[in-house]
């Protein structure tokens, strides 16, 4: 190897230090010039309506735009870095009704968010719309709209209930009049324990708010089983010294909850026999049980029937 040659490794003992240096100007000249660059972006701006206290929108107005923006890549990339621009803040002030060019308003907002640069060549609607008038307000209870799903095998071992269980609502005076309650809506699956769940309260169309983001509604969940138990069978005062039942014992089956189980006993059922138009066959019929139990079946249902001889 020549003296020449190890002076040179000496000098530049790598190609990569070399390649590197290009690679990084190459990008960044690369980037300059896609930035330089005009593009065409869609893009939804949300509508936030600032409103004094004492007024209320009548009806809830557009609350997105959706545009069609022309920029060179700095004014977008100055946008993905400035978050505040995706959302357009309306000073509504004391006007009780406005119509408002949304084309000039956002050109506002993006000058002053972030540049003069950018072209709105095309924004839905053209107009933002809306009216003031007095804000009412009513306390009234809230209530399910429907009943709660229960996975199999399970039972609401108490009443639901809500914290709060009422809530303020305000609105147009003319909408919320006639409001006795709110109905709420459970979405989550079947229930199988006890539950606390959160149920968002959002603003409607004809302009109803709250004093409260979300109710929570808890439910109180246990399994449910079957038990097994022997009830004597009874006659009516009329027949009760006179006629003899056999079998005089009918075996009910019933579900209950795990939580009670063991309150289920004979005292708390009332099963009768009673004639059916035969003298020695009488009918058997369950006439009280217990409020927390569901009858699934007794048998017999016919008992045989003699006289007492005396």
């Amino acid at each position: 190897m020549s003296i020449g040659t190890k002076a040179k490794r000496k000098f530049f003992p790598s190609d990569r230090f070399g390649i590197g240096i290009c690679l990084a100007i190459s990008l960044v000249a690369w980037f300059l010039t896609k930035m330089s660059k005009e593009y065409l972006d869609e893009h939804d701006f949300n509508v936030r309506y600032e409103i004094p206290d004492h007024l209320t929108l009548e009806q809830l107005p557009v609350d997105q735009l959706s545009t069609e923006l022309r920029a060179k890549g700095w004014a977008f990339l100055r946008m993905a870095l400035t978050r505040k621009e995706d959302t357009l803040l309306l000073e509504t002030g004391e006007y009780l009704q406005q119509n408002i060019s949304s084309r000039l308003a956002l050109a506002n907002h993006l000058r002053d968010q972030v540049t003069d640069q950018i072209e709105i060549r095309s924004i839905t609607p053209e107009q933002l719309s809306f009216k003031l008038v007095e804000k009412a307000n009513k306390r009234v209870p809230v209530a399910l709209y429907e009943s709660l799903p229960l996975d199999g095998q399970h039972q609401l071992r108490d009443v639901y209930t809500f914290e709060p269980d009422s809530i303020t609502i305000y609105g147009p005076e003319g909408v919320i009049r006639d409001v006795d309650f709110w109905p709420l809506r459970y979405e989550g699956g079947p229930l199988n324990a006890d539950t606390q769940v959160s149920i968002p309260l959002k603003p409607t169309e004809n302009g109803i708010t709250f004093n409260t983001t979300h109710v929570m509604l808890v439910v109180p969940v246990e399994q449910i089983s079957e038990k097994e138990i022997y009830v004597p069978i009874v006659l009516t005062d009329s027949l009760a010294n006179k006629v003899q039942i056999f079998p005089d014992e009918a075996l009910v089956r019933c579900t209950v909850g795990l939580s009670r189980f063991d309150e289920v006993t004979s005292s708390l059922f009332d099963v009768v026999a009673s004639p059916n138009g035969s003298s020695s066959i009488y009918q058997v019929s369950v006439l009280k049980k217990p409020t927390f139990v569901e009858l699934v079946s007794f048998s017999p249902r016919q008992v045989e029937a003699f006289r007492i001889h005396k």
